[in-house]
């Protein structure tokens, strides 16, 4: 089952909503089926567009790798990793998030998806368009291709200054690795937005 945090009690966002989800990899699949409909629902908030472009503001213009790296960064130094209640899977809307940071709640915690799903709106809010979510695996016995243990957040995006396609990793969990960085395993697939 998946419990998908709306609201944690504020009048302004919607409640909280509970989806069955199948065990294993197929629900896996289904978390990042929300995953991505939750980012492209909320990319049009006034919140998440105004908190994208604060971010971004001391970014010089047309550095695409260094908005891409700030919204990364500003995502792991507002929230802290913790794990979801164990056997339930929790994903927690991003209005939720901002409004628990802008609110300077302390310890806004979360895991990887909500992470990545922050990550993911904040970038789809100032236009980047060519997101992933990238499904690690680092149990090397799995055996299915849809079955991991981590997602974080990715962005091809064409650098304005050599013009060549770059990609970007952001996975937010990592505290002592510079932004931008991939911790080795034992697969990775990526599902686009």
């Amino acid at each position: 089952m998946v419990r998908y945090n709306k609201s944690l009690g504020s009048p302004d966002l919607p409640d909280q909503l509970m989806i069955e989800l199948s065990p294993g990899a197929e629900g896996n699949l289904q978390t990042l089926e929300i995953m991505k409909q939750v980012a492209q629902e909320r990319k049009t908030s006034p919140l998440v567009r105004q908190t994208a472009l604060q971010i971004i503001q001391s970014v010089p213009q047309n550095d695409r790798v260094a908005e891409c790296l700030a919204i990364g960064d500003w995502v792991r130094a507002n929230m802290r990793y913790t794990f979801d209640v164990a056997s339930e899977e929790q994903l927690t809307d991003p209005l939720t998030l901002l409004d628990q940071i802008n609110k300077q709640i302390p310890c806004t915690s979360s895991d990887c998806d909500d992470m990545s799903l922050l990550t993911a709106t904040l970038l789809l809010s100032i236009g980047y368009t060519d997101i992933v979510f990238c499904a690690v695996r680092y149990d090397k016995t799995a055996t299915s291709r849809d079955s991991f243990d981590h997602v974080y957040t990715a962005v091809y995006v064409k650098d304005f200054k050599t013009g060549q396609e770059i990609r970007i990793p952001l996975d937010c969990i990592l505290p002592d690795a510079p932004m931008g960085s991939e911790v080795e395993s034992a697969s990775l697939t990526e599902y686009a937005l």
